[in-house]
């Protein structure tokens, strides 16, 4: 019983004093360039609240005398992102109705869908809200890259990258996605 207890003090004490390797493994990591992106996003989607928060808006809801004192890129992509919020339920319902994917380079792309065919109703209205979405991303992109000094105009390419990988992750199941090949595939 002595040498049990003794044998078991051992064991105990060996394993309390053995450094086992440990292999950490990362999955899943963002880029630099996607942390910025991100936290400019962020950035702007706060400024965006505060400012949507105001009570007083004129007819178009825009509290004008909040982007008074704001650059003109400032004022823009608050317009762009007031646009996106007024769209987002056409956009998801054209999502839905397999009428648009999330392209590769950020963008909403028209798809050929059966809810469009013979119906120059909604037809119109998808193109219109289409245009109005990829023109609002495209002002939002170039509003990070003015943000951000690390990065010129000539990064525009690598911020429409990190969009598309954004939106495509936001994507629901079952909506379309460009994967980085031009091939598409439902999410």
């Amino acid at each position: 019983m002595r040498n049990l207890l003794v044998i078991s003090m051992i064991v105990f004490f060996v394993a309390c004093t053995a450094r086992p390797e440990v292999q950490v493994t990362l999955v899943d990591t963002r880029t630099a360039l996607e942390n910025q992106v991100l936290g400019s996003y962020k950035e702007l989607n706060k400024e965006f609240v505060m400012i949507a928060s105001v009570r007083s808006v004129d007819e178009k809801g825009i509290a004008e005398d909040r982007l008074k004192g704001m650059s003109a890129s400032q004022r823009d992509a608050m317009k762009a992102m007031q646009a996106r919020e007024f769209n987002r339920d056409d956009i998801d319902d054209f999502k839905k109705n397999g009428c648009v994917g999330e392209n590769n380079e950020g963008l909403l792309e028209i798809m050929t869908c059966d809810k469009a065919k013979g119906d120059s109703k909604y037809e119109k209205l998808l193109k219109d809200v289409v245009s109005e979405e990829n023109e609002s991303r495209m002002v939002i992109m170039k509003r990070v890259i003015i943000m951000n000094e690390e990065l010129k105009d000539g990064d525009l390419s690598k911020i429409r990258k990190v969009f598309a990988r954004m939106n495509h992750d936001a994507a629901k199941p079952g909506e379309l996605i460009q994967k980085e090949d031009g091939t598409w595939a439902r999410k």
